[in-house]
């Protein structure tokens, strides 16, 4: 089982000190993060899950591909070679945090974790579906549900659902006696790229292509999305995120190709 997304601020903070003082050894990073832990949080967790929270943070740090190790000590990744997506480096969200951006890279480190782990980006995408739900309603879609290769039980929904709010995409809501309800409150463009090609497969002619303004309209009524806004999501998906993946067509309709957003992982 995959271990879940760390804390995205340590995540960010690391890239940091990494960044300033790198290459480093796993041990300075170690006792570099080490000190954003309150008392508290040593006393309850103790030595040994506190290191077990900092190899989180660097096992996270390679799986989205923002680190590398380089003769034992760790840099930061400066470009990722991945087909048909434009990631992000560590060196990336490095400059955008040292700038003063850090909204920018938050967004970064979003896109990297939504692709890595396409499974959450479906939970995200079925709660922003469904506007708002409870724990018990998602567990119904999705335990004992295989998602591009992850089995979902009730733990990994709980997770899952903890790491898109760590993320700053999903917002948990308690209102007195009632469940807790999730409700989605940050549509990033991997999530809007997930339900682009959804929505491309009902809506698609005979000869595999779609009006773009039947799609403006699907999103209009279906997620009220306004005209707008969608012109500026999907020019980004085909000019700078997903580059590969629209193709214009003539009479301002557009296709999709379905080979590369199963490679993507965005549609089984």
């Amino acid at each position: 089982m995959r271990r879940a997304i760390s804390d995205p601020n340590r995540i960010i903070l690391a890239i940091n000190y990494i960044g300033k003082n790198g290459p480093i050894s796993k041990e300075k990073l170690f006792n570099y993060l080490k000190q954003f832990c309150d008392n508290e949080e040593i006393e309850k967790k103790g030595k040994k899950s506190l290191s077990g929270a900092t190899t989180d943070v660097l096992y996270n740090l390679k799986v989205l591909q923002f680190v590398a190790e380089d003769d034992k000590n760790l840099v930061l990744t400066s470009a990722l070679n991945q087909d048909h997506i434009n990631l992000y480096s560590g060196k990336q969200i490095y400059a955008a945090d040292l700038n003063g951006d850090k909204q920018g890279a938050l967004l970064m480190l979003q896109t990297n974790a939504l692709y890595y782990s396409p499974e959450i980006r479906d939970l995200a995408a079925f709660i922003f579906r469904r506007k708002q739900l409870s724990k018990s309603e998602i567990g119904m879609k999705y335990d004992k549900r295989n998602v591009f290769g992850h089995s979902f039980n009730p733990f990994t929904i709980e997770t899952s659902l903890a790491e898109l709010e760590r993320l700053s995409l999903l917002q948990k809501k308690k209102d007195g006696e009632s469940p807790a309800s999730y409700t989605l409150v940050n549509l990033h463009n991997m999530i809007f790229a997930q339900l682009l090609v959804e929505e491309y497969c009902e809506l698609k002619d005979k000869d595999g292509t779609v009006p773009l303004y039947s799609m403006k309209e699907r999103f209009s009524l279906r997620y009220n999305m306004n005209y707008p806004e969608f012109d500026e999501r999907f020019s980004i998906l085909k000019n700078s995120l997903l580059p590969d993946l629209i193709t214009a067509g003539s009479y301002e309709k557009f296709s999709i190709n379905m080979d590369m957003a199963q490679e993507l992982k965005l549609y089984e």
